[in-house]
């Protein structure tokens, strides 16, 4: 097999070598280049310690990102490229990180410290590839497979666990039996982790191409990150309009949904509110009412604790809490959500009312998403006015013909609503006229 490795990395490759020392591409970029894919990061593994590789790589910008380790970075025609000083690894008493590493000159040492097979491979243009653990024929073979023994894999790094899963979503590859019995058997050392490690592999797990398949096997491994997602597991909805339990809902809509990280959190915490808020009428079926409010509130509180960014959460919070709103295909009705949400925020809504609507598997529900998108297109494309910063008027407009400050406020709010309903123009002398007839002048 042969690799392109890109000239920022083959001049890095260049330097090391011209030192006199042994150097490979490894991991991820050897896995994705196998499979035909573009790799996005390109680590080099080498027998050159730190200091060694700051000597012979003068010619370039050297961070020392870290040394305990054996890690620098080298930014090569303005990439990162991480060089690590090949190791074995000893002591994991925070199942995270090493407590110490021993630096070697073999890489089949090396290799046999990573997490599974298909990131156990590493290449050199001179040497070709080196595989001593399988990975490419679990590549061939579509599986994920620890390295040597899956428990001590597990011990040593728990965040290996959410890892295979998320591997298994991206890649769309099983999980090899006992990689996978290992894998569960380790997943309540989940919770003790960095959540923001813990987040990261979760939202590249809903946004890979095989999300839904991996969510429906493993709601154990997802429930030991986000327990509120157990309860959903096996909830029977007993209504009309469902036939799916709630966390099988919540799967079938994720994999109806655009690989999009906040339309995917969406669609994983909109159903959170369910069981608790579950009633049962007269003739035993089940009614939810509620539930999206009770599920904005559980979703923040998972946000919050696995430390997404605010912004990311807040925009995921408005998608649950309006996910059971029916947004009706007419100008009015899109009109004034662009005055509750942007337009950006609103599409993702589309998005999710339409895969909610597709997951529950009952009757044929008409697709409004194309609808809805031209109707948005020809309110950009005709310029109306759905905010208050489109109006031709401000409160000091308002200010200046008499309105009290407290009134301001409500009577912009009025004119908007006016002008989107069509019952005025937008235009400032049409708009002052109107807000004359308010009576809140002093």
């Amino acid at each position: 097999m042969k690799i392109n490795i890109p000239d920022y990395v083959r001049a890095v490759l260049h330097s090391l070598e011209s030192g006199g020392f042994c150097c490979f591409v490894v991991g991820g970029c050897v896995r994705d280049s196998a499979l035909g894919k573009s790799a996005l990061d390109w680590d080099i593994a080498t027998d050159a310690s730190p200091a060694q590789t700051t000597a012979v790589c003068g010619g370039f910008k050297v961070v020392p990102t870290g040394e305990k380790h054996g890690t620098i970075t080298v930014i090569s025609g303005r990439h990162n490229v991480e060089v690590t000083t090949m190791r074995t690894e000893h002591g994991y008493h925070d199942r995270r990180r090493p407590d110490s590493v021993q630096f070697i000159g073999r890489i089949e040492q090396d290799l046999a410290r990573r997490d599974f097979t298909v990131n156990a491979m590493a290449y050199s243009e001179k040497g070709g590839l080196r595989d001593p653990f399988g990975g490419m024929a679990d590549l061939q073979n579509r599986l994920i497979r620890a390295v040597g023994d899956p428990a001590a894999r597990f011990a040593e790094d728990a965040l290996r666990v959410l890892r295979a899963v998320r591997f298994a979503s991206v890649l769309g590859f099983e999980i090899e039996a006992q990689t996978e019995r290992a894998m569960k058997s380790s997943a309540s050392f989940l919770p003790a982790l960095a959540r923001e490690r813990c987040a990261q592999e979760l939202s590249k797990l809903l946004c890979g191409q095989d999300a839904q398949r991996v969510m429906l096997k493993y709601p154990d491994i997802i429930g030991a990150v986000v327990p509120e997602v157990l309860p959903c597991v096996g909830f029977d909805q007993k209504n009309k309009h469902h036939i799916y339990d709630v966390w099988t809902h919540t799967c079938l809509a994720a994999g109806a949904s655009p690989p999009r990280e906040r339309v995917r959190l969406a669609l994983l915490l909109h159903d959170l509110g369910k069981p608790e808020t579950c009633t049962v009428d007269q003739f035993g079926e089940r009614h939810f009412h509620g539930h999206a409010a009770k599920g904005e509130q559980i979703a923040r509180q998972v946000l919050a604790r696995l430390r997404y960014p605010r912004k990311l959460t807040e925009q995921v919070c408005a998608l649950v809490r309006h996910h059971a709103a029916r947004i009706k295909p007419d100008k009015k009705s899109i009109l004034k959500w662009l005055g509750t949400l942007p337009r950006d925020l609103l599409i993702d809504l589309f998005e999710v009312e339409r895969a909610d609507n597709a997951a529950k598997g009952v009757g044929q529900r008409e697709d409004k998403l194309p609808q809805l998108l031209a109707i948005l297109e020809d309110i950009e494309r005709g310029g109306d006015c759905y905010s208050l910063a489109q109006l031709e008027i401000s409160g000091h407009d308002l200010l200046a013909l008499g309105f009290c400050p407290r009134d301001i406020g409500a009577a912009l709010d009025r004119l908007l609503a006016l002008v989107m309903d069509g019952a005025c123009e937008n235009r400032r002398e049409a708009l002052l006229d109107v807000a004359q007839k308010f009576g809140s002048i002093k």
